[in-house]
């Protein structure tokens, strides 16, 4: 799934592609700002702090190209007057504490953007009740060899509903090292005549167990407006494969339901069309996509964002495969460990990729073990050790 910087970037290529067919006139995109249109994203989220990012949307000519404004104020309004200042984390993040903000009132985000010296609101927002995550849940589907993660909730008065999630989890290599090669470095202790040195390894340091952790970034939204009640029991919307490290030892999520307005969700049920189905005929144009956020200083600028203002209610769920026996690894061909007595083998084994592991026999210190790196150090697969 695209981050949204680039989402909105194909929904202009969709216009391009569309007008190429279709116009007999030359069109030329309105792309206001230096680096393209601006965005807006984000949330006023009762009760916590919220989180407002600013951005362009790149240009077309350089899609990678994305840039932030280089100064900017974000603030929310209420209609009793008050003001909750943003505070300005860099790179177009900002942070709206709401922690006291009283879910009775109406709300609005303001924002003032530097570059241009232009102000932007959305529109005034009722806040969206609670929903209750009834449960979590992990159901394990042999057959397919996955493991889903399901959301039972129920809602009093919503029916529109959109969810993220922040998955953490820890992982280790296929062997545990014990001893680790230094390479040579003239005019240090592992210089050895050019051989490098081989030491212990403290175990506090080891190269076994790591961690990673991963923020949802599609749009996952669903709706109950046709079922008799506002519940869904074992709604499963997150597939892990059995072979990703992700459950080969512990595994957390935190799963945040948040209520939308209808309107909301038929924003972001396009965006998310828009990004799947990316210049197809059938997809839905940028006019029927117009968000909820308006430039004060010219009503004919084009703003990119939809804000929406809830209470969301957020839940955890813990997966230990050491109970489950669930996780079963991929079968990959490997070269084999190997045992290296020559100590002139170091340096070329290290450079091709190997690292040593352990002794042969602990009572011969000469001979090591030797592996590919990848399968000693768990950093290879992409975690860390914090």
């Amino acid at each position: 799934m695209m981050k949204a910087h680039h989402i909105f970037t194909a929904i202009v290529l969709a216009v391009l592609v569309s007008c190429a067919v279709s116009c007999v006139y030359p069109f030329e995109a309105e792309l206001g700002g230096e680096s393209g249109t601006f965005v807006i994203e984000g949330d006023i989220l009762i009760g916590e702090l919220s989180k407002i990012n600013l951005s362009y949307t790149a240009p077309v000519s350089d899609p990678g190209n994305v840039s932030t404004p280089k100064t900017a104020s974000v603030w929310v309004e209420d209609d009793r007057g008050g003001e909750y200042s943003g505070r300005d984390a860099g790179n177009g993040e900002f942070y709206v504490d709401l922690t006291e903000a009283d879910p009775s009132l109406n709300y609005r985000l303001r924002v003032t953007n530097g570059d241009s010296g232009r102000d932007y609101a959305s529109s005034w927002l009722r806040v969206c009740k609670a929903p209750v995550i009834d449960s979590l849940s992990y159901i394990k589907h042999e057959d397919k060899s996955i493991l889903n993660i399901a959301l039972s909730m129920h809602s009093e008065g919503e029916s529109y509903f959109k969810w993220r999630y922040h998955e953490d989890w820890e992982y280790h290599a296929e062997m545990f090292a014990r001893i680790e090669y230094f390479p040579p470095v003239k005019n240090t202790s592992t210089w050895n005549g050019g051989l490098g040195v081989i030491e212990d390894m403290p175990y506090g340091v080891n190269k076994y167990f790591c961690w990673d952790s991963n923020d949802s970034s599609e749009i996952m939204v669903f709706s109950t407006e046709t079922q008799t009640e506002d519940r869904f029991v074992d709604l499963e919307f997150h597939a892990i494969p059995r072979d990703a490290l992700k459950i080969q030892t512990l595994y957390h999520i935190d799963v945040t339901l948040e209520p939308i307005t209808e309107d909301a969700y038929i924003y972001w049920n396009n965006i998310k069309t828009n990004s799947e189905y990316n210049g197809s005929l059938f997809a839905p144009n940028p006019s029927e996509m117009a968000g909820n956020i308006r430039c004060l200083n010219d009503t004919t600028e084009m703003v990119f964002g939809f804000i929406n203002a809830a209470m969301c209610d957020t839940q955890s769920l813990f997966f230990d495969n050491t109970y489950e026996r669930f996780y079963k690894a991929m079968r990959n061909i490997r070269e084999e460990p190997v045992a290296v007595s020559d100590r002139k083998e170091w340096i070329s084994r290290y450079t091709a990729g190997w690292i040593p592991y352990d002794y042969e026999d602990p009572l011969t210190p000469s001979v090591t073990m030797w592996a590919l790196k990848d399968m000693v150090d768990c950093r290879c697969q992409g975690g860390n050790k914090n």
